[in-house]
């Protein structure tokens, strides 16, 4: 069982798909509408749709509405989740906690969630604490971009709260960060 928040056009979705198989689930959430459409039919051409299952919607700290803002280039991956106040904002999206559709789908284990949606990855955490707590995750891969709020070492904390440590990561490369002004992936495994 594999998760893909923030599935964009589906790289991961489909890497993810080959990995588990006819007898494996994917579930890939992607909340702009232009990348789900061009998700889904890249799911049906490469003859997935019984693996992956698309979800029209944001994984955040609460299950409510939220504003979306879309990127010029329908084709990035730079769409996120807003502030209410900002004018930016280009449409409305549902958002579903991880914990929540973890409780729906009756889910007991994932083995590979994969976690990267322009700078509310903090928040996603907030919405995924009892999935986290439980351990019902093996491998979190999660991008931590520089400015957003949160600093590198709240990211690891959160992680070690529940157990997770940093995963086959270049440590030194991380503590220097200042090297990626961007960002950057980090892997975390359930000790």
């Amino acid at each position: 069982c594999c998760v893909d928040v923030g599935a964009n056009i589906g790289y991961y979705s489909l890497h993810m798909a080959k990995a588990v198989g006819a007898m494996g689930k994917v579930f890939a959430f992607e909340p702009d509408p232009t990348n789900l459409e061009r998700l889904d039919r890249n799911i049906s051409l490469n003859g997935v749709e019984k693996i992956v299952t698309t979800y029209p919607l944001g994984l955040s700290s609460e299950t409510t509405t939220k504003n979306f803002s879309r990127t010029p280039d329908s084709n990035s991956g730079w769409g996120r989740i807003v502030d209410e106040n900002n004018v930016n904002s280009s449409l409305q999206i549902q958002t579903i906690t991880l914990d929540e559709f973890v409780a729906q789908n009756q889910l007991e284990k994932i083995n590979f969630l994969k976690c990267d949606i322009e700078g509310h990855e903090f928040e996603f955490l907030k919405g995924a604490d009892l999935t986290l707590a439980t351990g019902k995750i093996d491998l979190i891969l999660i991008e931590y971009l520089v400015g957003q709020g949160h600093s590198l070492k709240d990211y690891i904390d959160v992680f070690q709260e529940h157990d997770y440590q940093p995963f086959l990561l270049n440590l030194d490369l991380i503590k220097n960060h200042e090297c990626n002004k961007h960002g950057f992936n980090i892997m975390f495994a359930k000790s």
